[in-house]
């Protein structure tokens, strides 16, 4: 949980504000599986949809809200949007 909103440190070094940014274009829902915060209570983090380790960055376009269990499983797979 500390993850979501940026506490603890990161890899990724994706600012709070970015992070935030993040989520309220993604309107606080995950864009995998389309559960939400109010809705569901999941825990949201800031995925790369293009793997840093395949030379994604942390442009805004490259991120996308993810619950905890649809990001736990990908690691520097690509996966496509059910949204």
């Amino acid at each position: 949980a500390l993850y979501a909103l940026g506490i603890a440190k990161r890899a990724d070094h994706i600012g709070l504000s970015k992070r935030f940014a993040v989520f309220e274009r993604d309107e606080f829902t995950c864009q995998y599986c389309g559960r939400n915060v109010k809705g569901h209570k999941v825990v949201l983090v800031v995925d790369h949809v293009n793997p840093k380790k395949r030379g994604g960055e942390d442009a805004l376009d490259n991120l996308v809200t993810a619950c905890v269990q649809c990001n736990s499983g990908k690691r520097a797979r690509l996966m496509k949007s059910s949204l």
